[in-house]
Formats: structure tokens, C-alpha cells, sequence
């Protein structure tokens, strides 16, 4: 095999992988979003610093590479804001 397909090959995988994310990070979303519902239903706070930073640490804890650390707690932050503002289409209030 030429390194042309290689390159093709790689980024078929790439492709897939990244389908494979968007997949799994709305479904998340969706389960988040329940979990505020619930939240809200019962008169507690949407947000949760304490488990955000916590989910944070045991991924970066859990990361083998070569994703950088900081990188890790930068995706989830991310993720993180599109549940804040995911959970406003539910007319929740985000704390």
C-alpha cells in the first residue's frame, strides 16, 4: 500500500471515529439534560461544580495519551457549556 492510502485509510478511521464522538457526546447531552429535569423538579441547583471538577480529575486520571491532560479538561468544559445551554431549551436555569 501506497502512502497515499494510507492516508485515505487513516482518515476514513478519523472519519468514523468522529461520528462515533458526535454520537456518544449528544447522547450524553440528552442524559444530562434529563438529570436537570429531575433537577429542577426538585428544587435543586442545575449545576454541580463539585461533580463537574470531579468528573474532570478522574478522566484526566484515566487518560493514557496521547491526549494532553489539560487538553481532556478543555474538551469536557466545553461540553459542559453546550449542557448549560442545552439545558436553557428546557427553560431550566443554570447555577
Amino acid at each position: 500500500m501506497n502512502s497515499d492510502e494510507q492516508i485515505k485509510r487513516y482518515r476514513s478511521t478519523i472519519d468514523e471515529l468522529d461520528s462515533r464522538l458526535l454520537r456518544l457526546l449528544n447522547r450524553r447531552m440528552l442524559i444530562c439534560e434529563r438529570i436537570g429535569v429531575l433537577k429542577e423538579a426538585m428544587g435543586l441547583p442545575l449545576r454541580d461544580r463539585g461533580r463537574e471538577s470531579s468528573v474532570i480529575a478522574r478522566l484526566q486520571r484515566s487518560n493514557d495519551g496521547p491526549l494532553e491532560k489539560a487538553a481532556v479538561g478543555a474538551i469536557f468544559r466545553q461540553n459542559r457549556t453546550g449542557i448549560a445551554k442545552g439545558t436553557d431549551r428546557f427553560g431550566g436555569k443554570n447555577g
